[in-house]
């Protein structure tokens, strides 16, 4: 009975992988924060949280281990282990035995009842990182990030419908009982999911397209939205566990389609129109719905008072948090498609960095005479700082390959010449060009780019086919070309279509081979040899 349904999973992967895999993802993640939720709203565990408050609130000490297993993920991350590695089973066994030992804190005669407690909960928070990274690494393997964006948003979205019920709905005694399969449904969810991994799905995995630089931007980025959401988390309804939680403020029917709707534009005009957009600049928009629900939070009372006005701003506050948990998943799933590094490696500094903020925000957000608000207006710059920060440097590659008009620049590090250059993505550079080089004294490079430039003007290219023909010419993946140049996926297209006109051809190959009879001609009239020698050496 299971491997007929394993096989038949198997073959609509096949069919529709992108439709499979984010169903069965959205499920699986959906079951993982729903577990969570009930872990510290959830009325049968209403016992377990008061023997923990004396010693702090027990969002504390899930952190704690929350925290604990994302550094511990960078460190590994350094030993390169496999993906398959991941220890899908004993994030099972932690989500289990913690949620058993908090919920049973009370019941089980073997440990002090504080003890047990805090120990589930520590599992507990592992555990929630585990579970989330096997489904971002599954995610990513989607042909389409847009389906794995469309994938992690109907997961918050559903969580927000059945959790906020679940809560308060079920009944205590089943609550435990309910949390503890929870898990092994998202386990089920990620059975299924290594079936589909076939090689079909395994071919449409993306091709490391960020540079060093780039790499560093996302990290950056990584941290920033980590910030930003440990702030907004502590300041929405769910941002302390225990007793007192009497559901969520968006229990309702227009509550629901407010979020729905709110989330679904959000999410379409920020991530998914924007998903073919230059790697880094495309979160902007995404950095600016941050940015707005701490607007709305610093003057909530200034121009909020009605109660109808204070109810759509709860709607809308909870929208933004939970467009914060997407944006930090869209931004690790990117990650992990667009980079060679292990993909506990940045879902490991996006959670420390969010549990570093989010432990001290806990005891700040328990004190009443405490005022976070000014704290709300330093993230709100934050968040500006970090939606601008990868526009504000040039990169390397254009001072590298685009500049040719100043002689020893910073940015053109001195290179013995060889006799012959390659790059894993371009043809031989001519050998008349390497002799050029190394007679006049001039780096190679900055001679090759000035017979490329000299070649564009000669076809007519304007300013920004110039720009794109260059990078081009070196073998330069239209990824690539969109990372350095700052466009869209679109407009490079548009581009290299113009460009492959003005020269004739009309395929890349064909546009290299006509590059180099160029370059070699060029520098067969710079050395002097006679017209009728002239060949491609």
């Amino acid at each position: 009975m299971l491997e007929s349904i394993f096989r038949r999973v198997r073959h609509l992967a096949e069919q529709h992988g992108d439709a499979v895999v984010g169903a069965l993802s959205a499920a699986a993640m959906m079951m993982v924060v729903i577990w969570a939720d009930m872990l510290g709203h959830g009325l049968g565990f209403e016992q377990s949280a008061s023997v923990v408050a004396p010693m702090g609130n027990s969002r504390l000490f899930f952190l704690i281990g929350f925290t604990a297993a994302g550094a511990a993920s960078i460190v590994l991350a350094k030993f390169r282990f496999a993906e398959g590695s991941l220890p899908a089973k004993v994030t099972l066994a932690m989500a289990v035995a913690g949620t058993a030992l908090y919920g049973l804190a009370c019941a089980q005669p073997l440990l002090p009842c504080f003890t047990a407690a805090i120990c589930g909960l520590f599992l507990c928070g592992a555990g929630y990182y585990a579970a989330t990274l096997l489904i971002y690494c599954q995610l990513a393997k989607v042909r389409r990030l847009s389906s794995a964006v469309i994938a992690v948003a109907m997961a918050l979205f559903l969580k927000t419908v059945f959790g906020s019920q679940l809560t308060v709905v079920l009944p205590q005694g089943f609550q435990i009982a309910f949390a503890c399969v929870l898990p092994v449904g998202f386990f089920c969810c990620l059975g299924l999911l290594g079936r589909c991994d076939s090689a079909a799905l395994d071919a449409y995995r993306s091709r490391r397209t960020l540079a060093a630089h780039g790499v560093y931007d996302l990290l950056f980025l990584l941290v920033a939205v980590s910030l930003m959401l440990a702030a907004l988390r502590g300041t929405s309804h769910l941002g302390l566990w225990g007793a007192g939680y009497s559901g969520s403020p968006v229990s309702s029917v227009t509550g629901y389609a407010v979020v729905a709707l709110a989330l679904s534009a959000f999410t379409y005009l920020t991530l998914v129109r924007n998903s073919n957009n230059q790697m880094l600049v495309r979160f902007q928009p995404a950095f600016l719905v941050l940015a707005a629900g701490f607007v709305l939070y610093v003057l909530q009372d200034s121009f909020l008072g009605a109660p109808e006005s204070a109810q759509l701003f709860e709607w809308l506050y909870l929208t933004v948090e939970l467009f914060g948990h997407l944006l930090s998943g869209t931004l690790i799933i990117t990650a992990i498609r667009t980079t060679d590094s292990a993909p506990w490696r940045f879902q490991g500094v996006s959670d420390t960095a969010f549990g570093l903020v989010a432990i001290p925000w806990i005891f700040l957000a328990q004190n009443p005479a405490f005022d976070i608000r000014p704290l709300m207006v330093v993230a709100i710059f934050l968040v500006m700082v970090a939606a601008i920060r990868p526009m504000s440097t040039r990169p390397l590659e254009i001072e590298r390959f685009l500049d040719v008009s100043g002689e020893g620049s910073a940015s053109m590090p001195a290179r013995s010449e060889p006799s012959e250059v390659t790059d894993p993505d371009m043809s031989v550079v001519a050998p008349s060009v390497v002799k050029g080089a190394a007679s006049s004294g001039v780096t190679l490079e900055r001679r090759l780019a000035a017979c490329h430039r000299e070649i564009a003007r000669s076809h007519g290219l304007s300013v920004r086919e110039t720009d794109v023909f260059m990078l081009l010419a070196q073998g330069r993946s239209r990824p690539y070309i969109c990372e350095v140049l700052y466009l869209s996926d679109g407009t490079v297209k548009t581009h290299i279509s113009h460009i492959y006109r003005k020269f004739g051809v009309h395929a890349r190959q064909e546009l290299l081979d006509a590059v180099q009879e160029e370059v070699a001609r060029i520098e067969a009239v710079r050395i002097g040899v006679p017209a009728s020698c002239r060949r491609e050496s």
